[in-house]
């Protein structure tokens, strides 16, 4: 019985790490969701399982992880915890969070005998009949002790896995990522994700943006990454004062550190060294800590305009992303990452338009007929009271045109001038949005700075 538990941990524990490695190699959350992955994970410890949520949760964890390392979009971890009358599998996925599984932890472990039963006078009774609880209990608390191991010893293996899978690539710079993931999918009889690759991509369809980036980072792998970089150096037309270093991260869209970017450009024969391969040349950059706002303003400014020249369509999610963060901060009863709320979706529409044929539009001149009319009226001799000059608003000319969209994604003018006080538009149109173009915070238009 209990070899046949061994070897049911194994086989769990071996099952999960592969998984959580296809999801790695796969693109993460970048191609498969976290309701997909709780799926497949239930192939393993079912969702009818008394501590699935828990067991799910570390795994999830690791995942997250991974995403994290890869610069990649990350799950949110915590939030609402999911209604208990309604079935795991038919609720949103739920990470609970790393404190909560440690106190749970903590609260499951069983207790010793402390030293009064020790010091008792029946103190062998008392053992003789602990073991004998014990021995009756130990086959109702081995499941959950046996996959508290499955759980530390993946954690475990995973990180070893990890450090050689980095060690491997750093061995062998010339091979693509693409490369070694069709090797590794084809010396196994099953993939972990066929269920999902069979499928019709518009069952997970990811946005233009996102399959734009991922399209330029195979473009710039596939060309041997080395040249790659070596042509963004030198003939890119990149800024340098963004660190020449950088840029093998840069393509490969992963982290960069801003204080880094403060570190100001590096030697000139950086683009002659990175012949030589080196595995890991941003790290060879000492980062300078921030001392001033302006420092930052600019490390920010020279990563957009980099990332923009490396992936064109980038400079187009800025202001979506600008909007969100805004509306997550200003808007408390918004859960973070809630992206398809209803009160959101106007946000799209604004941020990711032509803006370019939106200024166009407020900013054609008036007729030359109009102006020639205007020019050749005679002054009437009568005398007219004076008039007080026209002051013309920043914000003339300069408002948001949201009349074509439906009432609930419409912005309230009469907020943006402090006439509609209720906390809640009558009409249903949006608060708390500035209507001044390219504007996404969340002041009045009559107090916004030209």
């Amino acid at each position: 019985m209990a070899a046949n538990w061994a070897n049911h941990n194994r086989n769990v524990t071996e099952g999960l790490q592969a998984l959580l490695q296809e999801y790695d190699e796969g693109g993460g959350s970048g191609v498969y969701d976290m309701a997909t992955l709780r799926a497949t994970f239930a192939n393993w410890i079912p969702f009818e399982h008394e501590h699935f949520l828990r067991h799910f949760s570390i795994f999830a964890t690791e995942a997250v992880a991974l995403d994290l390392r890869a610069n990649r979009f990350c799950y949110p971890i915590g939030g609402i915890p999911p209604d208990p009358s309604v079935p795991i599998k038919d609720s949103p996925p739920y990470i609970q969070p790393t404190q909560l599984l440690q106190n749970v932890e903590q609260i499951g472990r069983p207790r010793r005998n402390g030293p009064e039963e020790a010091g008792n006078g029946n103190g062998v009774d008392r053992r003789q009949d602990t073991n004998r609880e014990e021995g009756e209990g130990r086959n109702q608390n081995e499941g959950e002790r046996g996959e508290n191991r499955i759980q530390e010893e993946g954690s475990r293996r995973g990180e070893e896995d990890r450090r050689r899978k980095r060690n491997t690539q750093d061995r062998e710079d010339d091979s693509s990522s693409d490369e070694f993931q069709n090797e590794s999918s084809k010396s196994k009889n099953n993939h972990v994700w066929s269920f999902i690759k069979n499928k019709k991509p518009e069952e997970h369809p990811l946005s233009q943006e996102a399959i734009d980036i991922n399209k330029a980072i195979k473009e710039y792998r596939d060309n041997n990454l080395f040249n790659a970089v070596f042509n963004f150096v030198w003939y890119s037309g990149k800024s340098h004062n963004f660190p020449d270093a950088l840029v093998q991260d840069l393509l490969q869209y992963k982290f960069i550190d801003l204080e880094k970017i403060n570190a100001g450009p590096t030697t000139q024969n950086f683009s002659l060294a990175s012949r030589s391969k080196d595995t890991d040349p941003a790290a060879k950059i000492k980062p300078k800590p921030f001392t001033e706002a302006t420092e930052w303003r600019d490390a920010i400014s020279y990563l957009v305009d980099t990332l923009s020249l490396a992936f064109g369509n980038w400079r187009d999610v800025i202001p979506y992303d600008i909007a969100l963060r805004q509306a997550f901060a200003t808007r408390r009863h918004l859960s973070f990452a809630d992206f398809a709320s209803d009160e959101l979706s106007h946000l799209k529409h604004l941020a990711l338009a032509d803006r370019k044929q939106h200024k166009e539009s407020h900013s054609q001149p008036r007729s030359s007929n109009y102006t020639q009319s205007q020019s050749s009226r005679i002054p009437s001799s009568r005398s007219r009271p004076e008039k007080k000059p026209r002051v013309d608003h920043p914000w003339a000319g300069k408002v948001k045109d949201t009349r074509n969209l439906p009432q609930n994604q419409q912005l309230c003018g009469g907020w943006n001038l402090n006439k509609c006080l209720s906390e809640k538009c009558p009409s249903g149109r949006v608060h708390n949005m500035c209507d001044y173009v390219d504007c996404y915070e969340s002041h009045k238009r009559i107090s916004h700075s030209a």
